[in-house]
């Protein structure tokens, strides 16, 4: 890399090769005559080439100069190029973000903050990598996304994670529920005659609601045990169970659905959404923006 042509060398033959003067280019540059005279020798040392005939009066281009002039030309827009892209990444004028949701954040949570984003960000473009529960790990750790919105697994070794969001646990429940009568805050120890629809064991949640069940002293009836949250919804709208989800989702799913919400206490759970991200992953300045508009 000894032999390769230094910016300030191809900028100083550029001045040179269209003003035909060292005084000029020199000017223009901002820089001494003697540094540029000192720039363009060391270009055709390197380069292996004389570039400019000399008289007492005036330069003289040669062959190799016309030939290296388009090729100086296009590296220096290159460069250009390449310094506004980079800016107007950091500045988050433009740029592409992968996120990895889950189904009912996608749902509840995704579409307000996109929208608030997109408005303030248009020329940033978010892809929404949209999965179930193993799924959402899998785009994380492939690099799939360059981060998650979700529920952290803090155990996990090749994870880190950001609380943005803390969310209390209420329960979701169809108009025909006896539940659904109240919007008083609703004791878990009332829970142990509803039919539920929960997902199944080994999920984040669910080891919350069974940490509460052993709290408050009750045993719930769970009628179906499922993967994704959107089918514990969607059997909750046909009323057959009710379900559990995040405060956050409430407003929603009630709007979408029809559902009846309440606040369950006695204990109270919350369930902390995070930012998730790779070890020695930063966000980019994009997805530093978009985090921040859950807020």
């Amino acid at each position: 890399m000894r032999n390769v042509p230094s910016v300030q060398q191809l900028r100083a033959f550029v001045a040179i090769y269209r003003t035909g003067k060292i005084a000029t280019a020199a000017n223009e540059l901002s820089l001494t005559q003697s540094a540029v005279s000192v720039l363009l020798r060391q270009l055709e040392d390197r380069l292996g080439a004389r570039l400019f005939d000399r008289t007492a009066r005036a330069l003289h281009r040669t062959q190799a100069a016309d030939e290296l002039i388009a090729r100086a030309d296009h590296v220096l827009s290159e460069l250009a190029g390449m310094t506004q892209d980079m800016r107007q990444l950091a500045q988050v004028q433009r740029g592409l973000i992968r996120v990895a949701v889950t189904p009912v954040i996608a749902q509840a949570l995704i579409p307000p903050v996109l929208q608030r984003f997109q408005q303030s960000h248009p020329q940033v473009r978010v892809v929404l990598e949209d999965a179930g529960p193993e799924m959402f790990l899998a785009n994380l750790l492939s690099g799939r996304a360059d981060f998650g919105i979700g529920i952290a697994d803090e155990s996990h070794p090749e994870l880190d994670s950001r609380v943005i969001l803390n969310d209390q646990l209420f329960l979701l429940c169809a108009p025909s529920s006896p539940l659904a009568s109240s919007s008083a805050p609703l004791p878990w120890r009332a829970l142990g005659e509803e039919p539920m629809v929960l997902l199944r064991p080994g999920y984040g949640l669910r080891r919350k609601i069974d940490q509460a069940v052993l709290r408050a002293g009750v045993q719930l009836t769970v009628v179906h045990e499922v993967t994704l949250y959107t089918t514990a919804i969607a059997l909750t709208a046909k009323g057959l169970g009710s379900t559990m989800v995040p405060a956050s989702t409430v407003a929603e799913l009630v709007r979408v659905h029809g559902l009846v919400a309440r606040k369950l206490t006695a204990p109270v759970v919350w369930r902390p959404i995070s930012v998730i991200m790779r070890k020695g992953h930063q966000l980019p300045p994009a997805g530093e923006l978009f985090v921040a508009a859950f807020t």
